[in-house]
């Protein structure tokens, strides 16, 4: 669907408008028709907002094609695949694991029961003893399996669960960034123990993740940060099912823990004049970036998600304003401010509001649209060859400084 607001034309893919209120619409791929029992997802955003939208789009869009990734493993690769298929195994059956049950649902699960329980008749072959002890493992697939305890209330949660919990009532849920390094950092855990019942995880469970981070061979501050993400997710887990256990992760130790740390040298103030002088020579849009970064101590994120309004050059003391916006968020609230313009800086403002095309609303549009700010792609074009600045190559702090040297 494409949208006009004022001079910007937005299109939203798998969306439609009926009335002010958007609406989700995919087709479900021909392989998975079987399993959804339908050729398309139709869903009400219950939002007349295109950011909003948008955003709940790409969530909704992420949602499904871990789904459909799911459904297209083979059950035995994954728990969580498993647990696909066991979902698309009782939904054939008109079955919804969530939600109340119906008389008619009732029905559908009576069906069910029966057919498994042909099953166990013809696994026993007349003999009624095999047929009494039997177990469902006996008989029945690891998808069907699965499914009856799903049904039953039965089967625990897998580490995979605990994460998308986590993830489901976090505050930055829709942020991809955020989503995409958190899961990446708590795929670790589970490629070092295995995606076992939560329950089941222990305090050796974590140090033996730490010592196959060590293993294999990152640095300490690296395991820091992949800790803490495993560590919120574990609390998050704990709190929503209201358990008793304390948290294996909780107070780890990191062998060496900074040791490993690499000190950077900041630079002189001679070598920033002459990196602020190489913008102002070849004075283009990542000079201009590299410049506003330069003289204000801003993060890099913060000024490639700025609006062109975000520039105020006509007041009596020229200033940039850093606030949150749908496409890029702040670190903390407390970041939120406004920082004055002078030397490189303000020239660098000048310059992208002198070169606006008609229209622009985005300050650095190559790397900010309504949805996103890409600010890793421009702190990765920040990094030129180490012959074209003083001493090697420029990189970006928390602080929002240059410093050279890694």
């Amino acid at each position: 669907m494409q949208i006009r607001s004022g001079v910007l034309s937005i299109t939203l893919k798998y969306c439609y408008q009926r009335g002010s209120t958007h609406y989700f619409q995919r087709p479900v791929p021909r392989d998975l028709q079987a399993q959804y029992g339908k050729t398309t997802i139709k869903l009400n955003l219950h939002t007349s907002d295109i950011s909003e939208a948008a955003r709940k789009i790409g969530a909704l869009n992420r949602q499904l094609e871990k789904e459909w990734e799911s459904l297209r493993a083979d059950p035995d690769s994954s728990l969580r695949a498993t647990k696909k298929h066991a979902e698309a195994f009782l939904a054939a059956w008109g079955i919804a694991v969530s939600g109340e049950r119906d008389e008619e649902m009732e029905h559908a699960i009576e069906l069910l029961h029966d057919h498994l329980d042909k099953k166990r008749v013809a696994h026993a072959a007349g003999d009624e003893e095999v047929y009494r002890d039997a177990n469902g493992g006996d008989y029945l697939s690891k998808v069907e399996s699965t499914a009856m305890q799903m049904l039953a209330g039965t089967l625990r949660d897998s580490l995979s669960d605990a994460f998308e919990l986590y993830l489901e009532h976090h505050k930055k849920r829709d942020d991809e960034k955020f989503a995409n390094f958190s899961r990446a950092a708590f795929q670790t855990l589970i490629d070092a123990v295995g995606d076992k019942p939560v329950e089941a995880v222990s305090r050796a469970d974590a140090r033996a993740f730490v010592a196959k981070q060590q293993a294999a061979g990152l640095k300490t501050g690296t395991i820091r940060r992949r800790l803490s993400t495993v560590n919120a997710v574990m609390n998050s887990y704990i709190s929503e099912k209201e358990l008793t256990r304390t948290n294996p992760f909780e107070s780890l130790q990191i062998a060496g823990e900074g040791s490993d740390k690499k000190k950077r040298v900041p630079f002189t103030p001679d070598e920033l004049t002459a990196v602020q002088a190489k913008c102002r020579e070849v004075d283009d849009y990542i000079r201009w970036l590299i410049a506003l970064l330069s003289d204000t101590g801003t993060r890099i994120g913060e000024v490639t998600g700025l609006l062109l309004d975000d520039l105020v050059l006509d007041g009596p003391i020229p200033h940039i304003v850093i606030r949150e916006h749908p496409w890029r968020s702040l670190k903390t609230s407390f970041t939120a401010r406004e920082v004055p313009l002078l030397g490189a800086s303000l020239w660098a403002a000048q310059r992208i509001k002198e070169n606006a095309r008609p229209g622009q609303r985005f300050a650095f549009p190559r790397y900010t649209n309504e949805e996103r700010c890409n600010a890793d792609t421009a702190s990765a074009t920040c990094r030129p060859d180490g012959a074209a600045w003083p001493r090697g190559v420029i990189c970006w702090v928390s602080l929002g400084g240059m410093v050279v040297g890694e």
